[in-house]
């Protein structure tokens, strides 16, 4: 069976602030970060064939999961009680594995963080499982393809400072 890119998708991601390595900050867009960022997840089918809706800020999410990140969709699902437990029985064995073979989109929106002027701002994706494109603010920064493939895109001039950002997976 072939695998459609965005399947299991799997980001974990951080920003680093600053051009010189030895002053670096981190700052995770992980799904842990509740106080900065929240992710959400949708299968393409469910968005249409509009999907230019969804770069807009004020996109309604409503129906979307709450993703995982880093994780996969199915985790997301596991966690969203859409799923049953596959680590209890013989759950994993029941699973509609035909609804994970289809492009998913994960969305995050949060305020840029505060970084010092001056400075680079890096977007950096340490593996994401599969294919991915990846947008920011609606500009498409680039396609992550091959199995945990890295990425680190400059968003330096994209950032809209205290203000909310975008951030999309195809």
């Amino acid at each position: 069976m072939k695998i459609k890119p965005g399947n299991f998708l799997w980001i974990p991601l951080f920003i680093l602030f600053s051009s010189n390595v030895s002053a670096q900050t981190k700052i995770s867009l992980n799904s842990d970060q509740t106080n900065l960022i929240e992710w959400k997840v949708a299968p393409q089918s469910y968005l249409g064939r509009d999907s230019l809706r969804m770069f807009s800020l004020d996109y309604n999410t409503a129906g979307w999961v709450k993703a995982v990140v880093p994780g996969t969709v199915f985790t997301s699902y596991v966690d969203a009680g859409l799923e049953k437990d596959p680590n209890y029985g013989d759950n994993i064995y029941k699973v509609d594995k035909s609804k994970y073979y289809r492009n998913f989109w994960y969305r995050a929106t949060f305020t840029t963080p505060a970084y010092e002027e001056g400075k680079k701002v890096w977007l950096n994706f340490e593996g994401i499982n599969r294919k991915g494109i990846v947008f920011f603010n609606g500009i498409r920064l680039g396609m992550l393809d091959g199995f945990m493939d890295r990425g680190k895109y400059d968003i330096t001039s994209l950032l809209k400072k205290d203000k909310k950002e975008s951030l999309l997976s195809e």
